[in-house]
């Protein structure tokens, strides 16, 4: 993962938390990672593990994402799209 992230142009967006995304009888941990690419860095906001239960022993994971902004840099970003290969 230390070479992948970066080599991929990728950032962690994972805040501290007193909250962990797994826990069960073993104990608790933190062993999701949440990525995206320089892209979308700026209009991702409050990431965070969600308060709410849910029926598994992983938490969830909660971020929002401005649309708007995804669509203003649209037609500037001259970024890959998709590998053809």
């Amino acid at each position: 993962m230390e070479e992948l992230i970066p080599s991929n142009q990728l950032y962690i967006i994972n805040e501290d938390s007193p909250r962990r995304s797994c826990h069960n009888t073993r104990g608790e941990s933190n062993i999701y990672l949440t990525t995206v690419n320089n892209h979308m860095l700026a209009d991702v906001t409050g990431w965070e593990i969600a308060e709410v239960e849910s029926a598994s022993d992983h938490n969830i994971l909660q971020f929002d994402y401005d649309l708007e902004a995804d669509k203003l840099n649209e037609g500037n970003a001259p970024y890959l799209k998709y590998i053809i290969k």
